[in-house]
């Protein structure tokens, strides 16, 4: 199958999988007109699939209100058969919109039925249990890290690394900085993947200041729960030490400007934030309200321009955030995320309209502001196809 290809270099040819690995790219001469894409599979480094049963139940409020108030309450009220319900829904909805890769934040029980939903959608998922020991009594525990040796011996590693264990702690209002430390040391001494919420919403920032006399990112630091496994999500209220102290400590950012807008929670300036590595997030179907990778590139390359003008960050860098970057994140970036011989196969196929030319001298242009998720024929992860249109 001819098609143009989204490779690191992007060109005009064909590619060819064996047992789920990209044996070989080979160019085609180019056609009149292009009606067909392969993409890399996008990465979404920031989801709660287990809040998709949620959708538009948390209308006009903000961050801390629509948790205490709708969220909490939602997931203190989920079973075993709902939690798995509601995020395969979320990971089916994923797959149809070209995400074969997430990172997601469970609630703080049931985190086996969200890997059986991953196992069952054909996903490529890393999952962490929500740690939470301050917040809503429905919600907190006493030893919220006890149930992740459970579900490392039980999910980590699963079909060739396909699913994947997380630390998951919820944002600083809700971990105590024992929890926060205790995180961050298992986080490096297992080398998992450390996710987490920071500076998203003002309110949160001040009530952080109060507190403990530090800001969101300066508290992480100062407990030792900063890595270079660690995936932050939102950033939003960062200010320049924030900022080289997530440098020097080499955090990935998971951008989610859908959600930030949704919530008012305001814009991250990514390009402020272009030192360190960046990716993309759909966050939850309760606070964005659709998991669409597309929206969320074309919204996040608009934003940035809307404050920088044509020195925002370009749109061949939003692609990568959406894919390479969330590699990176994952430390994963030798497996998947690009389209090279030797990595897995996680792609997508995507139809041409009619009425689009697309321009092969402005391939990200032409993708970010053309091509909407309705266009996809067919995705595959490891080479499996998991969705066809």
């Amino acid at each position: 199958m001819n098609a143009f290809l989204f490779t690191p270099k992007p060109f005009y040819g064909s590619m060819q999988i064996k047992k789920g690995i990209i044996e070989r790219i080979s160019p085609s001469r180019f056609p009149k007109r292009i009606d067909r894409l392969v993409l890399p599979g996008f990465i979404s480094t920031h989801i709660h699939t287990i809040q998709t049963h949620a959708r538009n139940t948390a209308e006009n409020l903000e961050l801390l209100d629509w948790l205490k108030k709708k969220i909490w309450p939602f997931e203190a009220s989920l079973t075993k058969k709902t939690a798995y319900a509601s995020s395969f829904t979320g990971m089916r909805e994923c797959l149809e919109f070209g995400i074969t890769t997430i990172l997601d934040m469970a609630t703080t029980r049931h985190t086996h039925s969200v890997f059986e939903a991953a196992r069952d959608s054909g996903i490529r998922a890393f999952i962490g249990k929500a740690l939470m020991d301050q917040g809503p009594k429905s919600l907190i525990e006493k030893d919220p890290l006890s149930e992740v040796f459970d579900l490392l011996a039980d999910w980590h590693g699963f079909d060739n690394k396909r699913l994947q264990v997380t630390l998951s702690p919820r944002f600083a209002l809700s971990c105590s900085e024992k929890l926060l430390r205790e995180a961050g040391r298992l986080s490096n001494e297992l080398k998992l993947i450390q996710h987490s919420h920071i500076s998203e919403n003002l309110k949160e920032c001040e009530w952080i200041e109060e507190h403990f006399g530090f800001s969101n990112v300066e508290l992480l630091n100062e407990v030792g729960s900063l890595n270079d496994l660690s995936v932050l999500a939102h950033s939003v209220h960062v200010s320049k030490k924030d900022i080289a102290l997530l440098k020097k400590n080499g955090c990935s950012i998971s951008h989610c400007p859908v959600s930030n807008l949704k919530l008012a929670s305001g814009i991250a300036d990514i390009k402020r934030l272009s030192a360190l590595n960046l990716s993309l997030g759909v966050d939850g179907a309760a606070c964005n309200n659709l998991l669409d990778p597309f929206f969320e590139m074309r919204m996040a390359h608009l934003l940035s321009r809307s404050l920088h003008g044509l020195k925002g960050v370009s749109a061949e860098n939003i692609f990568k955030m959406a894919t390479v970057g969330g590699a990176r994140a994952l430390h994963s970036e030798k497996q998947f995320g690009t389209l090279q011989v030797g990595k897995e196969a996680d792609y997508l196929v995507v139809n041409v309209p009619e009425r689009v030319y697309f321009n092969p001298k402005f391939p990200y242009e032409s993708l970010l502001h053309s091509i909407v998720a309705s266009n996809i024929e067919s995705v595959f992860v490891k080479g499996r196809r998991v969705f066809t249109c």
